[in-house]
């Protein structure tokens, strides 16, 4: 099922069901989101923080947050998931708590 600006889910193959997750922009070009979240990996890896540091998501969870969370995984470090309706008190408290070393969040204007 491929959803505009959605994600795929799983597909029909000859060896069965694939289950992975892709991207569909508004022109109708697809870009798997392996490939997305090794491009974020790499550049997570460039931070030079110690493998296994804690990184922290505070954003809501769409594609892009799908996306990071995997490549946060794939580069060998541990998420910390943030809830985006939290007030800054309570971001601070869990940015202390898992001592996270960075933070991807997004701001709306």
């Amino acid at each position: 099922m491929v959803m505009t600006n959605g994600i795929y889910i799983s597909r029909e193959g000859k060896s069965g069901v694939y289950k992975y997750v892709l991207w569909q922009s508004d022109s109708g070009i697809d870009s798997s989101c392996f490939v997305w979240s090794s491009l974020v990996a790499n550049a997570i890896d460039a931070l030079n923080l110690a493998k296994g540091s804690a990184i922290a998501i505070d954003m809501p969870m769409n594609v892009n947050a799908v996306v990071i969370y995997l490549a946060i995984v794939l580069a060998g470090y541990v998420v910390v998931s943030i809830a985006d309706s939290f007030a800054a008190p309570a971001i601070s408290m869990r940015l202390k708590i898992s001592e996270a070393k960075a933070i991807f969040t997004q701001v709306f204007t």
